[in-house]
């Protein structure tokens, strides 16, 4: 929870610069961290934010999920999208519940065909056990369905291990079902920032973003250009696979119309679930055990502002200040800055004890 609220004090990135912002965490940060390298510091306060119209409102998660969270989700994966504007419903903290519940990611992706094979909803060890039957020897991973960022897991290398059972019954005693998927080899991540509105089934689109990751899927940061990402190895370029010989785009242009597509299916879905807002979808592409290059555009839904959210605005703010740059690159990390981000960066959050978290905000160059 301290790392989270260090790394909360981000969200002011979310607001015009010249607008003043105050930010409640969960846990005291000390303001000194926050740096004014890309306008003024947000005011800094702890616990829970006042109920009061206009602001944007936090609250800590139940241990448990409510007891027909798992219907809600499927049910609201499964119904088709109907045109035209409907009503405009309340926000109920069900409704928030039931498209944040993995299940709802996992049926809506299974649905379009825009999941990743394989992967499935369980609820005892029992089921997980004739699952892994079912399955090619390969390492697999089980997900709480309220985790994010790679935490809440299980990632297990073959057979169930007394440790591994034991975590794994934790995360059932908590969440009753867990989503249980083959450990892929990733070869790109990439993330789709969005608004529901009402009266726009389909959403609005902010673009694509790479997202950066370490081996185990844990999130490291953001990679965001201005003009649509197409991510090269080493340099950034606004359009087409090929720049230069031997170097090849990471994303090309039928790829990016395939994640913007899944992006206004997650839409449409979340409009007519009733949610309104902001939302994200995380992708990635991977190599089959054939050696074939596949995709998951529906991986997660985060039906919330996500970190692509936060580098769009960091990044908009430092554009105002640096327009030649391509493009940039936020990055969280414990302790000291990555590689790279002293020489051509800016610190945005110091780290410090207890939590040891820091951002940081660099260059992409051509």
């Amino acid at each position: 929870m301290q790392r989270l609220s260090a790394l909360g004090t981000l969200l002011s990135y979310l607001v015009s610069e010249d607008r003043p912002v105050e930010i409640w965490t969960p846990r005291i940060v000390d303001p000194a961290r926050v740096t004014s390298a890309l306008g003024r510091p947000p005011g800094l306060s702890y616990g829970e934010p006042p109920d009061t119209p206009g602001h944007l409102s936090w609250s800590l998660a139940t241990r448990r999920a409510p007891r027909d969270v798992v219907a809600r989700a499927l049910a609201f994966a499964q119904q088709e999208p109907t045109p035209g504007p409907g009503s405009a419903p309340a926000l109920d903290p069900s409704t928030i519940a039931a498209v944040t519940h993995r299940a709802f990611a996992w049926a809506l992706g299974q649905r379009l065909g825009l999941g990743l094979p394989r992967a499935r909803l369980v609820g005892t060890l029992d089921e997980i056990a004739a699952w892994r039957r079912e399955q090619p020897p390969q390492p697999w991973v089980a997900k709480h369905p309220f985790s994010a960022a790679g935490r809440q897991r299980v990632l297990v290398d073959g057979e169930i291990r007394d440790a591994e059972r034991r975590q794994l019954s934790k995360l059932l005693a908590s969440g009753r079902v867990l989503l249980v998927e083959p450990w892929c080899e990733r070869t790109l991540d990439v993330g789709i920032c969005g608004w529901v509105a009402e009266g726009h089934p389909d959403g609005r689109s902010l673009g694509l973003h790479r997202q950066l990751t370490d081996p185990r899927g844990a999130f490291l940061g953001v990679e965001i250009v201005r003009d649509g990402p197409v991510v090269q190895d080493g340099p950034i370029v606004r359009d087409g696979p090929i720049v230069r010989e031997g170097q090849r785009s990471l994303l090309d242009a039928a790829e990016r119309r395939a994640l913007l597509d899944a992006g206004r299916a997650v839409a449409r879905a979340l409009h007519g679930a009733g949610y309104r807002g902001p939302f994200g979808v995380d992708a990635f592409r991977y190599r089959d055990p054939e050696g074939g290059e596949r995709w998951a555009p529906i991986c997660e839904i985060n039906p919330r502002y996500t970190f692509g959210f936060v580098a769009r605005g960091a990044a908009t703010r430092a554009w105002a200040r640096w327009p030649e740059v391509s493009g940039w690159r936020l990055q969280v990390s414990p302790l000291r800055p990555p590689r790279g981000a002293l020489a051509s960066g800016l610190a945005l959050l110091s780290p410090a004890a207890p939590d040891g978290c820091g951002a940081w905000l660099s260059r992409l160059e051509r």
